[in-house]
């Protein structure tokens, strides 16, 4: 009863709801949305046996994800999104949809929403597709500079050209003087060793200027976690570092917490269809720590990679 009214009502609010039954193919059920009657290929569509990557071939990858998943676990609660794309009705007029797949254990849904070009979300879309575009005309002109400058000794850089924060080299010159200081003083550092852990999967799924869109987004809430007087650096293709001046004796919880804090936020505003996923690795430096730099940042690692295999992520 439940489950038949909650799928009624998003029938009614103007979401096209399909009903899996068996193979590929999927029923639509209630009402049938004003807008769907705009294209030819949706009218029409109860109590017929369909495939929705044959209404919305924009949907073709993500309808196989679904049923692989779908097979793997089918009796788990189960939700999965598309990302938005756009559809052209008779009438030549602009459509954004966005496909969510639910699995209710007894039975499995398809529902498409959908926009216009007078919705706030779509204006909010194409703002993004505009960041998309400074993105990817940023990253011409840094392949002209870096033809323009072959034969230079960039090998002697400090500075992490995509995120503008020090590079790895310079951290660990910096950190090692600050942590020499920190001791002379009688104070405690910690260094932390930050992993993206899903940056791969959305370089591969999203590309690579999404991918460089969501690390640039990672890099404002380490700046934003951390202060000024702290050491920061971009580690890798998928990851930062920390060194964090004049800690407290309890330093090391409120550092997770106020990371933790600026990431859910970050997650809560985003309107992409994935959270950015966060492991950790700390080792707190006391001032009468006998060993060198480069053993704490190895010992960081190492927790980071722990805490990776445990799936220990923020």
């Amino acid at each position: 009863m439940g489950e038949n009214y909650l799928i009624s009502l998003l029938a009614a609010h103007g979401l096209l709801v399909m009903e899996f039954k068996e193979g590929r193919f999927f029923n639509a059920i209630g009402v049938l949305p004003s807008w769907a009657k705009k294209f030819y290929a949706l009218r029409g569509l109860q109590n017929v046996k369909l495939k929705p990557e044959v209404l919305f071939p924009f949907l073709e990858g993500f309808m196989d994800e679904l049923h692989e998943m779908w097979i793997a676990e089918p009796d788990t609660f189960q939700r999965l999104k598309s990302v938005w794309w756009t559809e052209i009705d008779e009438k030549c007029a602009v459509h954004y949809c966005c496909a969510t797949a639910l699995n209710l254990k007894k039975n499995k849904y398809l529902i498409i929403d959908h926009a216009t070009d007078s919705d706030e979300m779509v204006k909010t879309l194409q703002k993004y597709k505009e960041s998309l575009m400074i993105v990817e005309g940023l990253l011409e002109q840094k392949t002209v500079s870096q033809k323009a400058a072959a034969g230079e000794a960039v090998e002697f850089s400090l500075t992490d050209h995509v995120t503008g924060l020090h590079n790895f080299r310079a951290f660990h010159m910096l950190a090692e003087h600050q942590v020499m200081l920190a001791k002379r003083k009688g104070m405690s550092t910690i260094i932390v060793m930050i992993d993206m852990v899903n940056l791969d999967v959305i370089n591969k799924k999203y590309g690579k200027t999404e991918a460089i869109i969501t690390l640039q987004g990672v890099t404002d809430i380490v700046k934003h976690t951390y202060r000024n007087s702290d050491i920061i650096a971009r580690v890798g293709d998928n990851g930062f570092a920390v060194l964090a001046l004049d800690v407290t004796d309890s330093g090391e919880k409120p550092i997770l917490t106020r990371f933790k804090k600026n990431l859910d936020k970050f997650n809560r505003a985003s309107f992409k269809t994935y959270d950015i996923i966060i492991a950790m690795g700390i080792v707190r430096c006391d001032a009468d720590y006998a060993g060198t730099v480069k053993d704490l940042i190895q010992l960081a690692g190492y927790k980071l990679n722990e805490n990776k295999r445990a799936k220990k992520f923020l």
